[in-house]
Parts: C-alpha cells; sequence; structure tokens
C-alpha cells in the first residue's frame, strides 16, 4: 500500500513538473512575443516622431501622408489584437502549470501590464498625430484655393502688364510740342 500511494505521489509530482515546465516553456514563447511587440511600438514611435504634420509643405503630401496614417492605424488595431491575445495566452499558462504558479508569471505579467500601459500612450500620440494630420490636410486644401486665386488674379495681371510694356515700348513720332502733350496725357 505504501509503495502504491509513492508511486501515486511520484506521479503526481512528475505531472506537476511536467505542467510547470510546459508553463514556463509557454511563458517564454509569450515573453518573446511581448519582447517583438515592444519592438514594433518603439520603431512606430519613431517613425511617428520623424513624421511631423509641420512639415507637410503640398496638398498631394498631406493627402498622401493621411493615408499612410490610415495604413498605419490599420497595423496600430492589429498590433492591439495582439496585446490582447498575449494576456489572454498568459491566463492560459496559467491553467497549464495546474494551479501551480511559474516563477516567471510575475515578470511577464507585469511586462505585460507596461506594455499596456505604453500602448495606451502610443495610442493618445497616434490619435493626436491624426488630429494634427487632418488639420494639416484642411490647412493644404485652403493653402491650395488661395495659390489657384492667386494664380487667376496674377494671370490677369500679368497681362495688363504686357499690354502696358507693349504701349511703352511702341514708338511716338510726334511733329510739335502740342502732339507731345496729347501723347502725354
Amino acid at each position: 500500500d505504501l509503495t502504491a500511494a509513492e508511486h501515486n505521489y511520484s506521479e503526481t509530482l512528475l505531472a506537476a513538473v511536467g505542467a510547470l515546465a510546459q508553463a514556463n516553456q509557454h511563458i517564454t514563447g509569450l515573453m518573446a512575443q511581448a519582447t517583438n511587440f515592444q519592438m514594433w511600438m518603439d520603431e512606430s514611435e519613431d517613425t511617428l516622431d520623424k513624421a511631423s504634420a509641420a512639415e507637410i509643405a503640398s496638398l498631394p503630401a498631406a493627402e498622401a501622408a493621411l493615408t499612410q496614417h490610415e495604413l498605419y492605424e490599420d497595423a496600430y488595431d492589429k498590433q492591439y489584437a495582439k496585446l490582447q491575445n498575449l494576456f489572454t495566452a498568459l491566463e492560459t499558462s496559467l491553467k497549464l502549470s495546474k494551479g501551480i504558479t511559474p516563477a516567471k508569471h510575475a515578470s511577464v505579467k507585469t511586462f505585460l501590464e507596461d506594455l499596456s500601459s505604453e500602448f495606451d500612450q502610443f495610442r493618445s500620440t497616434v490619435h493626436s498625430r491624426s488630429a494634427a494630420l487632418n488639420a494639416e490636410l484642411l490647412n493644404q486644401r485652403a493653402l491650395d484655393a488661395q495659390r489657384l486665386e492667386f494664380a487667376k488674379r496674377a494671370e490677369g495681371f500679368a497681362l495688363w502688364i504686357e499690354d502696358t510694356k507693349d504701349a511703352l515700348e511702341a514708338p511716338i513720332m510726334c511733329v510739335n510740342v502740342k502732339q507731345v502733350d496729347d501723347e502725354v496725357e
């Protein structure tokens, strides 16, 4: 009876150690994914920092920047879903360990919570940039309309200048002073 109990205890212990090893392996994979997520977020923040809305100088550039940002927001949404999946996977690792909390669990959970907090700040940056790009697009549209209006007015002015120049370049033939006075008026 004692031998059977020892054997049963040994099997239970081996099963628990196996589950713990599996959970630790799962957590190691989670940590790698979380690190990749952190790298993506750092690169994305650098990209956003470099691409300022204030540097846009034309309507086509503003439209292109806004289109690029919308694509970026799509990628952002997918990354957010990945972050949520990491939290779900962490909870799954606890189930795999069958009640024995792996030593790495707390550090991974803290790391994911920090990532989530950073992602919330990043989300704010993304929304701010989106608003700035939309404002710049409106500004560039207004400037484009002003450029068009200026071009229309400048065309009329240029025609007047050419006509005046032609008139001034035309030779004037006067025989007496009265003719000169008449031409000047």
